[in-house]
């Protein structure tokens, strides 16, 4: 299946409609060939005009940390706005994960035998959704692998903390210090290919980014 460019969705958009198409946000691995892969000369390969044309990009991975060096609650819940309307978020949190310090969950978007491993429910009844006008109070609930993920620096430095190595490259993210939900994002700066293509993998858990709007590529 060809990849479906979409610009302008917010998050909790861009789940929904994965959801309700049965089509995967794309993921790590998608992004790292499209961001990193070289031809036989050692250069970056070029990114097709219609992704470029709609990033900054969200990856497929979603995650949730609490504050630096506070323990994991019940849950962390973030207000956000649609057609107008004020609405929260929950994410909760499991009781063997309470009590988890300086800890990121992490899973990804996909399907498990036809069922998403990111849901968004109606918490009045636990049921899933097919749209944010349905609910005022959604859960957001992880249905898939959870990944641990060990935080050993905060703040908003240009170099982040090491993520992941792909070889000689080097990934890295930027884990801000309130507690935060939200998907990682992927970028591209073409002032700069090199910090573009690998370095700007940051986390979009601030509150105000559920509001929001990114490119998301469907696989």
């Amino acid at each position: 299946m060809a990849i479906l460019p979409v610009p302008n969705l917010t998050q909790l958009e861009a789940i929904l409609m994965g959801n309700n198409t049965r089509r995967t946000i794309a993921s790590r691995q998608f992004f790292n060939r499209l961001l990193l892969e070289k031809d036989a000369a050692g250069n970056y390969l070029p990114i097709p005009k219609e992704f470029l044309s709609i990033h900054p990009w969200l990856e497929g991975r979603f995650c949730a940390h609490g504050a630096k060096g506070k323990p994991f609650g019940s849950s962390i819940e973030r207000q956000f706005t649609h057609n107008g309307a004020t609405k929260l978020l929950i994410y909760k949190i499991s009781w063997e994960q309470r009590g988890l310090i300086d800890i990121m969950l992490m899973c990804d978007h996909g399907f498990r035998v036809g069922i998403p491993t990111i849901q968004l429910l109606n918490a009045a009844n636990d049921k899933q959704i097919a749209s944010l006008d349905e609910a005022d109070s959604i859960i957001l609930k992880f249905d898939g692998e959870v990944i641990q993920f060990q935080i050993k620096e905060r703040g908003q430095n240009e170099n982040g903390i090491l993520f992941e190595k792909i070889g000689t490259e080097r990934l890295r993210l930027i884990v801000p210090e309130e507690s935060g939900i939200g998907f990682l994002g992927r970028g591209y700066d073409d002032y700069d290919e090199m910090l573009g293509r690998y370095i700007n993998c940051w986390d979009t858990c601030p509150e105000s980014n559920l509001n929001l709007r990114f490119g998301v590529l469907f696989e």
